[in-house]
This record gives C-alpha cells, sequence and structure tokens, in this order.
C-alpha cells in the first residue's frame, strides 16, 4: 500500500518527553516506546524483548553482531495507523535507500511482527545486528545509517469536502484560450472531477532507535555499570540475639 509523502513536522506528545526524563535520569531501561504505536524490539527466537535505554537524546538496545531481531509494532489508537519503516538507511518493502511511500497499515489497536526485509520472492531475509564500529569507518553517506531503526507514523485525516463547480457565464467563455475551451468541453460544466472527501495521511510520530554492542554502549555510557556489592559471610552477619559471654577468670 502506497501513501503520499508526509510534510507534517513530527509532533511528541508531552508524555514521551517525561518518560524520557524519567528514564535518563533514573538510567533505567524502557521495553516499548512510543504514543501513537508502541514499538518494541524482541529476540525472534524467545520472543523476548530487548532494553532499550535513552541517552543524549535517543533510545537505544544491545545488539551482538550477527544476532537476528524482530520489530513489534502495535497500534494504540482507535485509527488506522500507517508505518513506514527503515532499517540500516534502507526501506523495509523496497529495499529502496531512504524512506518511501510504502507502509505498513495497522488496524484500530493491532499488533503485528516484523521478522525481516519484504522481498517480492515472498521470502523474508531476517534483521540482523551490523556491526557498526566497521560500518562507520567505511565513511560513507549510507553508512552513517547503519545502527539505525526508524518508523515514521501517520494517521488518515479528512479534508474539507471539495466544493462542487459552479458554471461560468457563457460571455467569459468566449476569452478563455482554445485549449482550455477543449478541455472544458470534454467535462461538462459543474460535473464534480474529485470524490466528495479526500484523506491525507499526516505525520504524527518517528519513533528513531539506535543499536549497538553492549560493550560499545557502556564504554560510551548510555549502560551504566551497575555497582556489585560484596556480600558478608552468612556466619559474620549481625545478629539480633544478644549472646552471653563470662567472666574471665
Amino acid at each position: 500500500m502506497k501513501t503520499g509523502s508526509p510534510t507534517c513536522p513530527a509532533l511528541i506528545h508531552p508524555t514521551v518527553i517525561a518518560l524520557a526524563v524519567m528514564l535518563a535520569l533514573t538510567g533505567l531501561p524502557a521495553q516499548a516506546i512510543g504514543r501513537l504505536a508502541q514499538v518494541t524490539i524482541v529476540n525472534p527466537t524467545t520472543g523476548a524483548r530487548l532494553p532499550m535505554y535513552y541517552a543524549n537524546g535517543q533510545y537505544w538496545v544491545a545488539g551482538r553482531p550477527g544476532a537476528r531481531y524482530a520489530i513489534t509494532l502495535r497500534n494504540r489508537s482507535g485509527d488506522i495507523v500507517h508505518a513506514a519503516l527503515t532499517v540500516d538507511g534502507t526501506d523495509v518493502l523496497t529495499g529502496q535507500a531512504g524512506g518511501s511511500r510504502s507502509h505498513y497499515a495497522f488496524s484500530p489497536y493491532a499488533r503485528s511482527r516484523i521478522d525481516g526485509w519484504y522481498k517480492p520472492s515472498g521470502t523474508l531475509p531476517p534483521f540482523e545486528f551490523a556491526n557498526v564500529a566497521n560500518a562507520h569507518a567505511d565513511l560513507t553517506a549510507r553508512s552513517v545509517e547503519v545502527g539505525l531503526i526508524q518508523i515514521a507514523l501517520s494517521r488518515r485525516h479528512i479534508l474539507a469536502p471539495v466544493a462542487p463547480v459552479k458554471p461560468e457565464p457563457p460571455g467569459q467563455r468566449r476569452h478563455q484560450g482554445s485549449n482550455e475551451n477543449r478541455m472544458r468541453e470534454e467535462a461538462p460544466s459543474g460535473q464534480r472531477q474529485t470524490p466528495d472527501v479526500s484523506y491525507l495521511p499526516l505525520l504524527e510520530e518517528v519513533i528513531s532507535i539506535r543499536y549497538d554492542s553492549r560493550k560499545n554502549l557502556i564504554a560510551n555510557g548510555v549502560i551504566r555499570k551497575q555497582r556489585v556489592h560484596p556480600q558478608m559471610p552468612q556466619d559474620s552477619a549481625p545478629s539480633d540475639h544478644l549472646s552471653y559471654v563470662p567472666d574471665p577468670k
């Protein structure tokens, strides 16, 4: 299914901002993000959700190079939601670089899992975490997009009904050029050439998730190392019971 390219800037809901700030302050990972649709990155074998971390204004997920992953989306609204997906700078549906008009359509409150790239042959090459460090070392325009998962979400908005075309006075028609007169004669005056109601998909939200190896995310401070507190031996733990010590003789 194809739609026109959205031009409206994405809207960020205050709840999303508050959640991002909270995660940044606490250092706790999230498992699902998104306002219009809930997005998660999962292990396709076990179905387990991969934790996402928020740092420096960006969501991150740790992935071992070569490991497979899947993207799940759940429509959180009562409207049809269109989702255009790009992974590593490539459109998931068309295989073209950058975004395109192709998109997935989600019914109200529907949920689906996308395991890989769509191919006309019916095959589905799985998503795999790339080696981001090696890709960025190529210093090409496309290599910068490696490690980026992006979902553009939009809904169909009803435009105002199209007003009927009013017939022009005969005197004004004579002053038009011959080409325009011929075009008007082919379509009877006052006949509506467009539907009564038209629809326009408006971009409402863009979800961006970057991935890298866990080692690199720890080195860059995205994943904070948890302090390991030394455990006291059980026999040396303090006791609430008083013990009697006899007086020395």
